[in-house]
């Protein structure tokens, strides 16, 4: 299975008969890849957004932000959660590693400067969070996206590439 394959797999069903009391919704879950090796990351914090869907529902454990996004940790094979959404699932979902905890965070999308619409995926970067030597380095996913680093304070991170350092990842 190739890594935009798996970046692909998404559990979907049809629907689901409604909780009690709840509207009935629609199952997902996905697989979250360690962009430096291609393979799932288990047992790995994640952030997931969605653009135009609302969850209805999640399973304990799983931090609801908002209904547009959510917390948790990867399973041994490196699945999210299972959650109920209000459609199915349009592909305008964003799946990142999660560094840290608290309610601040970002991450970065590296493109090339000539090709805004081209991602530079691969590209090695290191995030300077806001306490003395607080760092995290990574590679960026295939869509050019770094961890989504986050904290228990609002402050600045910055991110510094080093262009030479890129790895190949499919």
């Amino acid at each position: 299975m190739t890594l935009a394959s798996l970046l692909a797999l998404v559990t979907a069903c049809a629907g689901t008969p409604a909780p009690p009391g709840g509207s009935p919704g629609v199952p997902v879950s996905f697989v979250l890849i360690q962009p430096e090796t291609g393979k799932p990351a288990a047992r790995t914090p994640y952030r997931l957004t969605f653009g135009e869907r609302h969850i209805l529902s999640a399973p304990p454990g799983v931090n609801l932000i908002t209904d547009s996004v959510a917390e948790g940790t990867t399973d041994a094979l490196g699945r999210t959660d299972t959650l109920q959404l209000d459609a199915p699932d349009n592909g305008d979902h964003v799946l990142l590693l999660r560094h840290g905890v608290g309610n601040f965070g970002t991450f970065f999308e590296l493109s090339d400067s000539d090709r805004p619409s081209r991602p530079i995926a691969g590209q090695r970067y290191l995030i300077t969070g806001c306490k003395p030597g607080e760092q995290y380095e990574g590679v960026t996913d295939p869509a050019g996206r770094t961890v989504y680093y986050s904290g228990d304070e609002q402050c600045d991170i910055s991110l510094s590439v080093a262009p030479q350092e890129r790895i190949a990842i499919d």
